[in-house]
Parts: structure tokens; sequence; C-alpha cells
């Protein structure tokens, strides 16, 4: 199970930010972590700059030391630092300078409106694992959703759902919360094959849908059971994943799960094969943080490389 050793949280402007600062020191405290607090200002330029600019640090920091304030009295190393800049940059050059397990952010509004501008470029762009806390977030007994993708051509899939596991075993423990494991899937070009240009029977079709379906429950059950199984005994039992196989379009049914299962917080991998460096966040992923009320957490895959220098 991945254990957090650094954590940056990150205050955003105009927000409450206090629920996703919680959560954060939480975290810390749990795996007895380093948590760092940080906050951007914007450059000023013209007349009295110099005066300007110091003005707004110190109000940040102001901002940070009443965050700090509350935290847990557990938390051996907690520390603040304010940087001046575009909001987003600013963030991804702290975390390529002192890397970090976490990043921890409140949203800069609600994502069943749409992501803010920052959000999203740090959803696409941030190296590190990224969580958007839920401002009505409360510790404890709450479900905890994991979102896998399995492609039998791709196995590069593979390091990325074992690093999706990892954080939503960890997170579901320090939470005391519920894990549940879903995979959604469809048959490729199913239409078509239902179309008399296939030459298949609506029958044979019918099969191949119920064989793809077998073979996606076993490989989830199989994934997950040697999970816990390295887990060990103790934790399998307290965990018990509950699975879930459904078949559908992704961006939909993921999002209509959440939603029906009132899900706190989803975990899902960022990966689309553009070929674009720093595009990592798809449209399908994006779709479906625009339709859910809930904390969600965002995970690279490994060799992941911001464009941002």
């Amino acid at each position: 199970m991945k254990n957090l050793s650094r954590i940056l949280f990150v205050a955003s402007p105009e927000t409450d930010n206090l629920p996703a600062f919680e959560q954060a020191s939480t975290l810390a405290s749990h795996h007895q972590a380093e948590l760092v607090v940080l906050g951007v200002v914007d450059a000023v330029s013209g007349h009295w700059a110099a005066q300007v600019q110091e003005a707004l640090i110190q109000d940040q920091q102001a901002v940070l030391d009443n965050l700090v304030a509350v935290k847990p009295a557990n938390i051996s190393t907690c520390s603040t630092r304010v940087r001046v800049g575009k909001a987003f940059v600013e963030i991804i050059r702290e975390v390529q300078e002192n890397p970090y397990d976490l990043v921890v952010k409140a949203p800069e509004q609600p994502m069943l409106i749409s992501l803010g501008s920052t959000d999203r470029k740090l959803l696409r762009q941030c190296p590190s694992s990224l969580l958007l806390a839920h401002p009505r977030a409360k510790h404890g007994q709450q479900k905890i959703l994991l979102a896998v993708d399995h492609e039998p051509d791709n196995p590069e899939n593979e390091p990325l759902n074992q690093s999706l596991i990892d954080l939503a075993t960890c997170l579901a423990i320090s939470e005391f919360a519920q894990l549940h494991v879903l995979h959604v899937w469809h048959l490729e070009h199913e239409g078509f094959l239902r179309s008399a240009r296939s030459g298949l029977t609506h029958t044979e079709v019918d099969n191949l849908v119920k064989l793809e379906s077998q073979q996606r429950h076993a490989w989830l059950a199989q994934f997950v059971e040697r999970h816990c199984t390295e887990l060990g005994n103790h934790v399998r039992e307290y965990l018990n994943p509950e699975i879930h196989v459904l078949q559908g379009s992704p961006r939909e049914v993921v999002a209509e799960f959440a939603n029906d299962e009132g899900i706190a917080l989803i975990v899902m991998g960022t990966v689309a094969r553009t070929g674009i460096q720093g595009f990592v966040i798809g449209n399908t992923a994006e779709h479906i943080l625009n339709h859910i009320d809930c904390a969600v957490l965002a995970v690279k895959p490994a060799g992941f490389s911001s464009p941002v220098l």
C-alpha cells in the first residue's frame, strides 16, 4: 500500500479552503507526512509595484498562517510558502522543484458547472496526483470510487491501474471509507458487428458480448483480489471492496454511478493517447468531472512530463 510522505496543499483565492485543508491535514497526520501549504499571488508591475507586491505577499501569508493554526498537533512537519506569478505555473514549478506524492486543492468552482481555468490546467499538466476536494467533504463513513480501465492490447495501462488502487486503498483506510471498484466497458465496433455488412447474426454478436463481459468480470476480480492479497488478511477484511462491471460509455456511466451511489471521492487515471506532451486528461475525463458533485483524485501515468518548464 502506498505511503504518502510529502503533501502539498494549495490555497485557492476566494474559496473556502478549510474543508480541503482539513482533508490534507488528515492525510498528513495518518501518514506522518510532511505538509506544505502554498499560496500564489499575481506579479505586480507599474508604479508602486514593489510596495504592492509585498502587501499581496503579506496578505497571502496571513491566509496561510490562519490555515496552519488549525492543523492537527501530531503533524510533525508543516511549513508555508508564497510564490509570485501565474497560479497554475507556480504550482507546477513548486511540484517540479520539490516532488510531492499528492497535491490537494479546493476547486475554484463547483465541478457540476465546469472546471475552473487553473484546475483544468493542473489536471492536464501537473506531474503529481491531484486531489480536488469537495467543499462539503466529511471525514469517515464515506464511499470512495476507484474507476479503472482495461485494454488487453495496451498493457502499459496496468502500472497506472496499480497506482490508482494503491492511492484508493490509502485514502479508504485513512478516511474510514467504503471502497468501490468500477470498470466500464463496451464491445469494440458493436454497432458495425450488428449491421448486415458484418455477416454476423444477432445471436453471434450477443455471444461475443457475453464472452467479453465474462472476461471483464474475471479481469477485475483478479485485479482486486491480487491487490487485497498483497495487503494481508487484516487490511483485506477491513476494506472488503465492492466490485462493479458495467457496460456502456465511461463518460456517461462513471458519473451516473457516482451520483446514484452517493460517492464522496472518485479516483481515476488521466490518460489520452494524443502524442501531445502535457495533454493527458482527455474529453472523457473532463466530461465526467463536469457531471459529478464530489471530490476527485486524478492520477498521472508513470513517466508523464509536464510542458511547464
